[in-house]
């Protein structure tokens, strides 16, 4: 069954919900509405324990152009720090979701559209698909927490070179240089998106909510990471879903999780 909400359709894939950005006229430009359909979306799925994972995807054969420039500059800086704050809650919708989300990028992911891609868990690429870093085109700085999403993903030092030139980068390099997790043929990234999501949901939801929180707020200490696994680990081990996996392993079947 499928909606749409305006500027998000939203698609129900079995356990996987499919978010598309639908604003082809504009190449799913990030403008305030559609900042807030998709919060909207991200706040429904947070609620729904239905839900298993997320593929987060554009329409029109674009992922997202980023800001919307012709609403910039904005009128007042309370109005420019609206607009971040906005972008911002956006951004950690995303990182802070409970479920796996999986970005299937074709065409365009530009500016803070590539913010976006690169909050989800997993970025699936199509050959053409084009990341960008645009902001120094136009004068400035990335925002969307694009400086610090990127320097995860390809170090430091890429992500200088990466944000200072702003030069476009090809599905196939984003995946050699750590922007994109897998590369898919033009056309076909939503399927790979939505196969990978639909693996996804089968996995042990409480595990994987807490690979999440461990994985978010790197880089940290040994320690840290030692204490975080700690608290992680802990209530896991007293959860029946590892009762039923450690059942299924030695029965070898395939696991049942309830997520309790």
């Amino acid at each position: 069954m499928s909606s749409s909400r305006n500027l998000v359709v939203v698609e129900n894939v079995g356990a996987v919900r499919v978010l598309e950005l639908n604003d082809p006229e504009r190449r799913n430009a990030l403008s305030g509405d559609m900042r807030l359909a998709l919060l909207a979306a991200f706040d429904d799925i947070a609620v729904d324990p239905t839900c298993m994972a997320v593929v987060l995807t554009g329409s029109g054969g674009a992922f997202s152009a980023g800001g919307d420039l012709s609403n910039m500059p904005p009128s007042s800086l309370t109005d420019s720090r609206g607009r971040l704050n906005l972008m911002a809650d956006l951004i950690r919708s995303i990182a802070d979701l409970r479920v796996p989300v999986v970005a299937a990028v074709e065409g365009p992911a530009a500016g803070a559209g590539m913010s976006i891609a690169l909050a989800c868990d997993q970025v699936v690429a199509a050959r053409s698909s084009t990341f960008v870093a645009s902001f120094v085109h136009v004068g400035l700085g990335p925002d969307a927490g694009l400086s610090w999403l990127l320097p995860r993903r390809v170090g430091v030092g890429k992500a200088a070179e990466i944000l200072m030139l702003g030069e476009r980068i090809d599905g196939e390099s984003a995946v050699s240089t750590g922007i994109a997790d897998r590369l898919a043929d033009d056309g076909a990234a939503r399927k790979a998106a939505t196969d990978l999501a639909g693996r996804l949901a089968g996995k042990a939801p409480l595990a994987l909510a807490a690979i999440k929180r461990l994985l978010l707020p790197l880089p940290v200490s040994l320690n840290e990471a030692l204490a975080a696994e700690q608290a992680a680990q802990v209530p896991l081990l007293a959860s029946a879903d590892f009762l039923e996996g450690k059942a299924a392993f030695y029965e070898r079947r395939p696991a049942t999780f309830s997520g309790r």
